[in-house]
């Protein structure tokens, strides 16, 4: 009895945490991952600019208004991998995109660790290098975005 319990807690604990298979080409799984990818790069379309707009500068440090926006910005940067991982594995012709993106949000997170920094120690060199990083992604994101398209 107990070498059959410990063997049906095995195969159910086995089962935890594994993925579902990709789904496949032309699936409507597909284009659900494909939407959900899109309002990810939708959401960065939003944060970038307001990384921005805050600017680079001392002022960019002390003047409220500046500081909530960088702050709006590079907190949803900094989700971007988070938001990638929970869509799961895509189909095969969706990983390129993926890769894009995915490449996009390490810088994003780097971005936003740096961004943390510049405000942590009051340093304006560190937030340029930050919204350099995180401006820089612009062409990782527009391909990401033209990957995901063609597969409509």
């Amino acid at each position: 009895m107990r070498r059959l319990a410990l063997v049906l807690i095995v195969l159910v604990l086995s089962g935890c945490g594994s993925r579902t298979a990709p789904p496949t080409s032309g699936s409507p799984a597909e284009r659900q991952w494909a939407d959900a990818a899109l309002q990810i790069l939708t959401g960065l379309d939003e944060a970038l600019p307001r990384i921005s707009r805050a600017g680079i500068g001392p002022a960019t440090l002390t003047e409220t208004p500046l500081l909530y926006e960088a702050l709006l910005g590079y907190t949803y940067v900094d989700s971007c991998g988070e938001l990638l991982e929970q869509l799961g594995e895509p189909s095969p012709r969706e990983r390129e995109a993926r890769d894009r993106l995915h490449e996009a949000c390490t810088h994003l997170h780097h971005a936003s660790t740096l961004f943390t920094r510049a405000v942590r120690l009051d340093r304006a060199p560190l937030l340029v290098a930050a919204a350099s990083e995180a401006l820089g992604t612009a062409p990782l994101i527009r391909q990401a975005r033209q990957l995901l398209t063609r597969t409509d």
